[in-house]
């Protein structure tokens, strides 16, 4: 018989013991994803930060812990003007033996913090998880965020018209390279993404782009920047490839009359050839699935590893 429980930091051991299967199921998507990356040790430092200040719920059999769901709550403002919850990767696990401990677990959770006005509800999940998928889509889930990763072998492409330079991004760039990212700001809050940004045309600083683990690299046509990538060393939207040798690219933007010729390619190899000189086994890139012209070419080149969904409730409850 199956109990629900709150959670505690009592239960870190067993939650990470459950955790480590996960991404045993995230090897079958993408071959030796976690290794080099000290996933316990990880994993057990997140959850005694969660525990401060947050909660969640696990069902036990015979005193055994077999599935959970825990989340951040009481975040302000997410994806609209209401508090959210969000549930990472590592925020949940469901057994393979009783699938309906997802609902009993989101049953629970759900009527406790919506009670205290949170009603937008964003959770993370692996995409090799179809039953997951369909309990999210049967509650009113629907998805918002992909997470894609690819190795660091180069993509093979045709050569770029001599007419185009793709190099490194220098401080003179800095205008043309802020231009396209307001032009990219501006056409993702348009339809079919509708994207909210805090941007509002302001200017991202030289550092953003350029530092110590930034790197930005452009395309140049007739003395004008018409596309640029960045990169990040160590970073990832997946916390659980935070990791010296993950680089994640977070900022891309091809002008739409210079879309097609290939250029958005060559960035990217850019990036992978600056990764490689870094010692990075694995890069990341995450993108809103309503963005369909980023959905189409990142997913041309990168294989999904995460998928991000989101509830809005009815604020009026």
């Amino acid at each position: 018989m199956i109990k629900l429980k709150a959670l505690t930091s009592n239960h870190i051991s067993d939650i990470v013991h459950l955790i480590l299967n996960k991404c045993k199921q995230a090897n079958l998507i993408f071959p030796n994803l976690f290794d080099q990356i000290p996933i316990e040790t990880k994993l057990s430092s997140m959850l005694d930060d969660f525990f401060v200040k947050n909660s969640g719920y696990g069902a036990f059999r015979k005193n055994e812990l077999v599935s959970f769901l825990l989340g951040f709550s009481g975040i302000p403002h997410l994806k609209g003007q209401e508090q959210g919850i969000y549930i990472p990767l590592w925020g949940h696990y469901q057994s393979n033996i009783d699938d309906q401990q997802f609902f009993l677990l989101y049953r629970t959770l759900a009527q406790e913090i919506v009670n205290d006005g949170v009603f937008n509800h964003i959770i993370t999940y692996l995409p090799n998880n179809p039953l997951l998928q369909e309990q999210l889509f049967t509650l009113g889930f629907g998805l918002l965020v992909i997470d894609a990763i690819r190795p660091m072998e180069l993509i093979s492409t045709k050569p770029l018209q001599s007419k185009f330079v793709v190099r490194s991004m220098t401080s003179d760039d800095h205008n043309d390279v802020n231009q396209l990212e307001i032009d990219l700001s501006s056409n993702l809050q348009t339809s079919p993404t509708f994207l909210h940004s805090s941007l509002s045309g302001q200017s991202s600083p030289l550092s953003d782009f350029i530092s110590d683990k930034n790197q930005t690299f452009v395309v140049e046509f007739e003395d004008k920047i018409v596309a640029a990538t960045r990169c990040v060393l160590g970073s990832s939207n997946l916390d659980l490839l935070d990791h010296s040798q993950t680089i994640a690219i977070n900022f891309a933007n091809t002008y739409p009359e210079f879309r097609g010729m290939g250029l958005g390619t060559h960035l990217v190899n850019e990036v992978l050839k600056w990764g490689q000189t870094h010692q990075s086994t694995r890069c990341t890139v995450d993108f809103e699935s309503a963005n369909l012209i980023a959905t189409r070419f990142w997913l041309s080149l990168f294989t999904p590893i995460g998928f991000s969904a989101i509830r809005k409730m009815d604020n009026r409850l």
